[in-house]
């Protein structure tokens, strides 16, 4: 029989352990253990919101089912501080682990969707993941625990668990790029690189190099360079060429945000040279160069040269036809090939090819998905109009800038509505 009074004073004496606002029952069903933890979790929850210490929160009526069980949800009505509830004994310790390691599955898992075969520097130490149906279900399992995530890393750091900060990493780091959070994954990405540094494992080159990756996405690319010094330092000394590849071609973004475009694309033709030399294992189990890593050393050498600097837009298309052929050779990389694409209409316009520019845009848009690329959708209405302006259709032109405008303030990028708007006066 199941001892429901016992699971609730049990919850009732670990409430604190994980920080944060909000508790899902499938973190209390982690938090309680047991064949039942599901079960006594539901009453041990609702004995909670009958003491006044939550408050069921709304879920969508249409919220798909989800692993891990992160709905219903409850706000607490006192948030857990970082600094409380720290384990006073074994079994509470246990609790803990039982709750990171949940939360880790599910997030890997979500983030394995959201960008299927992104290199794992962990390998299988996380443990089988669980199985998201599609973008949008991972993206809403993140919307519902992934701020419970962040909060469990910074517990796990302050109790020493530094292999479960550092995989925190890697798992959250397409959410918080997809979601723009980029200050959220700064910090998320600093507290990895910090960790994985700690166990003096070869996954903190690539830690540090998502660190520079945020400080460019917040416009702070100087500051980028010296952790990338960092990354590559730690690279050559595990002699480790993918975590090289990946830390030039990030430098490779600082020095053309930076204006420095000649030192941008000597490490982005660098970090290519890597990568062609490179062999990984398909999913048949035979050897290949990693065709994705290509593509998007070519896909960033194509931006390069649209930099207003340089504005060569026939190596810039010839980089992006290149990137174009090694992305389609994996159906997996949707995203990646849709930048690509974008990339490539873009190239068109500045070859002075607007027509053929306009038709690769229509095309770059059908590989859109509405619910996670409002951003590439804007960039792509944005530059189809700059291409129809110059075909002499100033009408659609400008309703395509227009849309633009719109379609970059529901993505969060104010500053590029701004500009554009400017620009239709």
């Amino acid at each position: 029989m199941t001892d429901f009074p016992a699971a609730v004073q049990r919850l009732a004496s670990q409430h604190d352990l994980i920080p944060g606002e909000q508790l899902s029952v499938g973190v209390t069903a982690a938090l309680l253990g047991g064949p039942d933890a599901l079960t006594q979790a539901e009453a041990a929850l609702a004995a909670q919101v009958a003491a006044g210490l939550l408050v069921p929160a709304a879920t969508g009526a249409d919220d798909p089912a989800l692993p891990g069980a992160p709905a219903p949800r409850f706000h607490r009505v006192r948030p857990v501080l970082l600094d409380a509830g720290h384990p006073r004994d074994e079994p509470q310790q246990e609790a803990v682990d039982r709750v990171l390691k949940h939360l880790l599955l599910h997030a890997t898992g979500a983030a394995e969707v959201l960008g299927p075969g992104k290199h794992r520097p962990y390998g299988d130490e996380v443990g089988p993941l669980p199985r998201f149906d599609g973008e949008t279900a991972a993206l809403r399992w993140f919307a519902l625990e992934g701020d419970t995530v962040l909060a469990a890393q910074r517990r796990a750091w302050q109790l020493g668990m530094m292999a479960q900060v550092a995989q925190v990493g890697p798992a959250c780091w397409p959410w918080l790029r997809i979601a723009r959070r980029y200050e959220d994954q700064l910090a998320a990405q600093r507290l990895a690189a910090e960790a994985a540094d700690s166990l003096d494992h070869v996954a903190a080159s690539a830690a540090h190099s998502r660190v520079a990756w945020s400080l460019n996405a917040l416009d702070r690319p100087e500051d980028a360079l010296g952790v990338l010094a960092r990354a590559l330092e730690v690279a050559d000394r595990h002699d480790d060429d993918w975590s090289r590849a990946t830390a030039l071609a990030t430098r490779g973004r600082s020095h053309r945000a930076l204006d420095r475009v000649d030192e941008a694309l000597a490490d982005l033709y660098t970090a290519l040279d890597i990568d062609k030399q490179r062999l990984v294992l398909t999913p048949s189990g035979t050897e290949s160069v990693p065709y994705t890593a290509i593509g998007l050393r070519w896909t960033e050498i194509a931006e390069t040269h649209l930099h207003p600097r340089v504005g060569d837009g026939i190596e810039a298309l010839r980089a992006a036809d290149h990137a174009l052929a090694a992305l389609t050779r994996d159906p997996h990389r949707r995203r990646e090939t849709l930048r690509a694409h974008l990339v490539r209409g873009r190239a068109l316009t500045a070859a002075g090819r607007p027509g053929d520019a306009v038709e690769a845009l229509r095309a770059a848009e059908e590989l859109v998905d509405p619910a996670t690329d409002i951003y590439y959708l804007a960039a792509i209405t944005h530059h189809r109009g700059d291409a129809l302006a110059l075909t002499g259709e100033a009408e659609q032109a400008a309703a395509d800038h227009r849309a633009a405008v719109e379609l970059y303030r529901d993505a969060g990028r104010h500053d590029l509505a701004e500009q554009l708007q400017q620009g239709l006066h």
